[in-house]
């Protein structure tokens, strides 16, 4: 799930209950940090895994740039 639709999210459910003003930031870290955890835990399997099941060869050029998308889309490392 990309940041912007988190935020739609967040905004929709800040008509119904108020968030703390930081929330979005922290959903926007603990996502890029997600992305991260993600494609390490896959990436430390990975040597096990070759042989015995399905790998897409470019599985890990898309997951990087999924977390390249949610960087430049969170604005923590300012104008890229």
């Amino acid at each position: 799930m990309s940041c912007l639709k988190w935020k739609a999210f967040l905004q929709g459910y800040a008509s119904v209950r108020p968030l703390p003003q930081t929330w979005s930031k922290q959903i926007v870290v603990m996502l890029i940090l997600r992305q991260i955890g993600f494609l390490g835990g896959n990436c430390a399997t990975l040597p096990l895994r070759l042989g015995t099941e399905p790998f897409e060869s470019d599985f890990i050029a898309k997951e990087m740039n999924r977390l390249r998308k949610l960087v430049d889309e969170s604005g923590i490392l300012g104008s890229t």
